[in-house]
């Protein structure tokens, strides 16, 4: 998060995008921009397929999730969830941005890698505030609740 919230204005110059990744993404895209006008139920499902390979964190992190589900029916029911739950962001998203001037619209677009850092720095500082539990004895710990004789 925070490597993206510097990314556009100072690393573009050092770290480049790769040719071949930029034009993989460019194929994706207008594969679904063809498919997104599909009135099939084929069309949407192949918009669905290859919206995960679109270079997104939260489509990622739905893809290993999916995953780590230990079946590809779970995995695929996992998927097929998480994109029912982005339906009313992604329809909010696509009614309000008539509401918004391109002024505006330009404004929220620089605002987003402040936004990125803030966020970014919260979770390293999170991340860096974790206590870790220590035991000096060298005698192993149970946790009661899962040793607990009344769950036997």
């Amino acid at each position: 998060m925070l490597l993206y919230a510097v990314w556009p204005s100072r690393l573009d110059h050092v770290l480049r995008v790769p040719a071949f990744w930029q034009k993989s993404v460019a194929k994706v895209k207008s594969g679904m921009a063809g498919l997104l006008h599909s009135r099939s139920v084929a069309g949407w499902v192949a918009l669905g397929m290859l919206n995960g390979l679109l270079p997104c964190g939260m489509v990622y992190l739905a893809v290993v999730s999916a995953v780590a589900m230990g079946s590809a029916q779970q995995g695929a029911a996992y998927m097929f969830l998480f994109g029912l739950g982005t339906i009313p962001a992604m329809m909010a998203v696509g009614f309000f941005k008539q509401w918004f001037s391109p002024v505006v619209r330009t404004k929220m677009r620089r605002l987003t890698p402040i936004l990125m850092a803030v966020a970014g720095v919260w979770l390293v500082a999170r991340g860096l505030m974790i206590q870790f539990p220590v035991n000096f004895s060298g005698a192993p710990t149970e946790i009661p609740l899962c040793h607990s004789p009344s769950l036997r």
